[in-house]
């Protein structure tokens, strides 16, 4: 029975509730992908977990995570979320997964000062924002909005990559991004440049 307790990672499908993990207290991997669930809850006990992943389900909401202090990736692609918020807690986040969602507003994100990796693409974003107190943030993906400005990464100084396609950038806006930011790559693929 000691050694079930001692499980280092669990993978579970096809189901839409989150129960029966309370005896996993040492768990660091726990992936629930691709199931019904709706509502996060019922992680309580999962204080050593590092990775959690909940794309492809039905979540709403992001709550029922602020005590997984020791959490250092969270997927939640996938899912019906219209906000990003309860991540305060969650200072080891290194990689946050938040593509094909609903957001509508970059925000919840002051407290994370050690994101590395932030994929907020094919959402319904309109303005680059909040992103200031990322400093530590080298990969930002926001394929796929509704963005047609680029700002507020005049201080993300380990700024490598972002990813920006299938958005409405103008001409204009490109030609002021040369020689303003020293960012190794800029993605534009499949982007709608207006002129």
């Amino acid at each position: 029975m000691n050694k079930c307790l001692d499980l280092q990672k669990v993978d579970i499908y096809s189901f839409d509730q989150i129960k029966g993990l309370d005896l996993l207290k040492s768990l660091e991997t726990l992936s629930l992908g691709g199931n019904r669930i709706n509502k996060i809850k019922n992680l309580d006990s999962l204080k050593n977990l590092k990775y959690l992943d909940l794309s492809e389900n039905q979540i709403v909401e992001i709550e029922g995570i602020d005590h997984l202090i020791r959490l250092e990736n969270l997927n939640l692609n996938n899912n019906n979320i219209t906000e990003i918020k309860a991540l305060d807690k969650l200072q080891n986040l290194n990689e946050l997964k938040l593509n094909k969602n609903k957001i509508i507003k970059i925000s919840g994100l002051d407290y994370l000062k050690n994101i590395d990796y932030l994929d907020l693409s094919l959402n319904k974003i309109k303005k680059m924002e909040n992103l200031e107190n990322l400093k530590k943030l080298s990969y930002l993906n926001l394929y796929g909005n509704q963005i047609s400005e680029i700002e507020g990464l005049d201080h993300l100084y380990n700024l490598k990559t972002v990813v920006l396609g299938r958005n409405k950038i103008s001409h204009k806006v490109l030609t002021y991004l040369k020689g303003r930011y020293i960012i190794k790559e800029f993605d534009f693929d499949y982007l709608e440049i207006f002129y």
